[in-house]
């Protein structure tokens, strides 16, 4: 049996590992890009039974979460690490012009 959710665009998503707030891709770098090869969970509710098979991914796991809040927070620290990034170029700029 599949359970389906809607996620924040209104579209049908299905309670699996990959859209799972608790999932950790992998990934290898081919050329000059990441390719995904796979994952895990790292939810820490699960007991040592469930995550002796922890690669073994399934569907409607009964602790799934969805991954919006995720990715909401990934796009906040990047936000913050930007504007971080703009004050220190800010600092450096008035430090050149300091030293003409």
């Amino acid at each position: 049996m599949r359970i389906l959710i809607y996620n924040v665009t209104m579209e049908y998503q299905y309670q699996k590992c990959k859209t799972c707030k608790h999932y950790l891709e992998h990934y290898v770098i081919r050329g000059t890009m990441y390719v995904p090869i796979g994952g895990h969970c790292i939810n820490h509710e699960l007991n040592p039974k469930q995550k002796k098979g922890r690669f073994a991914l399934i569907e409607n796991c009964e602790h799934w979460e969805s991954d919006a809040s995720k990715k909401s927070e990934r796009k906040e620290s990047i936000k913050a690490v930007l504007c971080d990034m703009k004050e220190h170029l800010e600092e450096i700029e008035l430090i050149l012009k300091d030293d003409e």
